[in-house]
């Protein structure tokens, strides 16, 4: 038997100076350095060399949704399964 799911899957873009985060709701995020990489081949989430503006990036990103109003995302925080991300909109 087929159980209904329902998932917002959401995608959000935040440039920063030479920096391009992607939010990408339950799949893996993105950070791309676009002064080396402009055509975004080289994802630097994971980057121990980038941890920094990895952060950086993310608390930005909370910070403008939070700012602008944008609560389908932002309310997310709420379900069990955005514990796992890094720095979440409560932080």
């Amino acid at each position: 038997m087929a159980q209904d799911f329902n998932y917002q899957l959401k995608q959000r873009v935040l440039w920063y100076k030479n920096l391009k985060y992607i939010f990408n709701g339950f799949d893996y995020d993105e950070l791309y350095d676009l002064d080396s990489d402009p055509n975004e081949m080289i994802n630097l989430i994971d980057s121990d060399n980038h941890k920094n503006e990895r952060q950086m990036m993310i608390k930005l990103y909370w910070e403008e949704l939070k700012k602008n109003g944008d609560h389908s995302i932002y309310n997310l925080d709420n379900n069990p399964i955005m514990k796992i991300i890094e720095i979440g909109p409560n932080a």
